[in-house]
């Protein structure tokens, strides 16, 4: 029972830790702003594709020496906008599609034993090729506007970390290592867990081929971000993943259930821009249930009033779905383990 008790308040602890002002700034210019532009431009679709590549490079974003950072971000721009067409351009072609996603997971699973920074980087062009792929609203004949737009997101984002900088709004620590997330498992056995990601994610897309869920992309997103060579890591983020989906849920239905004002969710997904850096760094519990809140809203925005609450059942559901087959991937993996 103490075991139990313990690992319960290793799971829901929130660490004392502070964002950097800096970068709770970055979140916000870089998703609020664009989204904005995209309302009074009646623009929408496009721009939360461009508010989407914000978040992105929010999220890709490390404190460095300007010109590295500037670089950092360009490339990785770029290719997020290379998977995104990417995924557009294999629409109707499935089986393409899920060989290269595949073996990005399995790079995915390599890279995890590098840096952070690397994990991320995959992680996010993978993001990008499944909702380039999966995502209803986007065609071949919107690559054209949303390049523009992209584009024009993108510079405007370089600009703002520009200013923040030259602000000194934020400590470069040269000498940072916290990067560095080393997990005890021989190169060997970061192959098998490369073997038992690719496996369980193609297992993840058979069900989805099934026609089983709306917006399927959610499941192997879930998948992505939880599953980790280490059973204790993955099982925790498995129940802080789902706890923080669960309140995100609640908040957000109720709010999407009584109030159709754009104004007031712009307002809304603001908020939650300045919230989400600190929530983060306390827990990916608390991170998650802001993450929830932030997309579950962004994009119900083209249906508001027209039942756009049932988005956030879906996120639900296939967070659900996500994590049961991350449990099946930390099996698998831990069966190979065994068996050499």
């Amino acid at each position: 029972m103490s075991k139990f008790l313990k690992e319960s308040q290793e799971i829901l602890k929130i660490n004392t830790i502070k964002a950097n002002k800096a970068k709770i700034a970055l979140s916000f210019l870089s998703t609020t702003v664009p989204l904005i532009a995209g309302h009074l431009l009646n623009q929408l679709i496009p721009f939360i594709v461009a508010t989407l590549l914000g978040h992105f490079l929010f999220l890709s974003d490390s404190p460095k020496a300007l010109p590295l950072r500037l670089r950092d971000l360009s490339l990785h721009g770029l290719v997020y906008m290379i998977c995104l067409f990417t995924g557009i351009l294999l629409h109707n072609h499935i089986i393409e599609f899920v060989i290269l996603f595949c073996i990005g997971v399995y790079i995915l699973a390599i890279s995890i034993n590098i840096s952070k920074e690397v994990e991320m980087s995959v992680l996010l062009c993978l993001i990008n090729l499944i909702l380039g792929f999966y995502s209803s609203f986007l065609s071949v004949e919107m690559l054209g506007q949303i390049l523009i737009y992209n584009s024009i997101s993108f510079i405007y984002i370089l600009s703002v970390v520009t200013l923040l900088h030259f602000l000194k709004a934020e400590d470069i620590n040269k000498n940072k290592t916290h990067d560095f997330q080393k997990f005890s498992s021989t190169r060997k056995e970061f192959h098998l867990y490369g073997v038992a990601f690719s496996f369980v994610t193609l297992l993840s897309f058979i069900f989805i081929e099934s026609g089983i869920s709306e917006r399927p992309y959610w499941i192997i997103i879930t998948l992505l971000v939880i599953l980790k060579p280490e059973l204790r890591i993955s099982f925790h983020r498995m129940i802080q993943r789902t706890l923080g989906t669960i309140l995100g849920v609640i908040i957000t239905s109720i709010f999407l259930h009584f109030i159709h004002d754009m104004r007031f969710y712009l307002c809304f997904i603001g908020l939650s821009c300045l919230l989400l850096p600190s929530s983060l760094v306390k827990n990916y519990w608390l991170g998650t249930t802001v993450i929830t809140m932030l997309v579950v809203t962004l994009l119900s925005l083209p249906t508001l009033g027209k039942g756009a609450e049932h988005l956030s059942f879906i996120r639900l559901t296939a967070t659900l779905w996500g994590v049961a087959f991350a449990l099946l991937g930390s099996y698998v993996y831990q069966f190979l383990k065994k068996l050499n």
